[in-house]
């Protein structure tokens, strides 16, 4: 049952974030009530309390008292970060365990092929993350107080 539900919440999660990156629901916009996405989504309020808290913690909305949860002014800006993407993690871990095997099998070269490949695609990702970032307007956050 809680995998189930931690499923459910990852489900959410996703569904708003995506919303939210895409502009669906763009800075500024005002979240629907639990209540209603809760029946919207055919989940429960639970389900939704922990995926808008997610969304919080990410900095993705705010909570404003009295007036409800509403997307961050820096919600569109995606600065690197360690993120749950689990095809990513595990496209990692597969290059990470083929560098070990490898090294198990005491085969130098394999090794060094495994962590070359695995080097040159990090240096992709983080070249993507920064033609991403240097696309911003001038103005927005820039570094680690962002």
């Amino acid at each position: 049952m809680a995998r189930n539900s931690a499923s459910l919440t990852d489900g959410l999660f996703a569904k708003l974030e995506e919303r939210i990156r895409t502009g669906a629901m763009p800075p500024g916009s005002r979240f629907p009530t639990q209540l209603e996405i809760s029946a919207a989504e055919n989940v429960s309020r639970t389900v939704v309390r922990e995926a808008v808290a997610r969304l919080s913690a990410q900095g993705l909305t705010t909570s404003r008292q009295g007036s409800g949860v509403f997307v961050a002014a820096t919600a569109q800006y995606r600065a690197f970060q360690v993120t749950r993407d689990r095809a990513y993690a595990a496209k990692v871990q597969g290059e990470h365990e083929a560098i070990l095997a490898a090294i198990v099998r005491m085969d130098s070269t394999r090794a060094r092929e495994a962590a070359r490949h695995h080097m040159q695609e990090s240096l992709s990702r983080h070249s993507q993350l920064s033609e991403t970032t240097s696309l911003r307007p001038k103005g927005e956050g820039s570094g680690a107080s962002d």
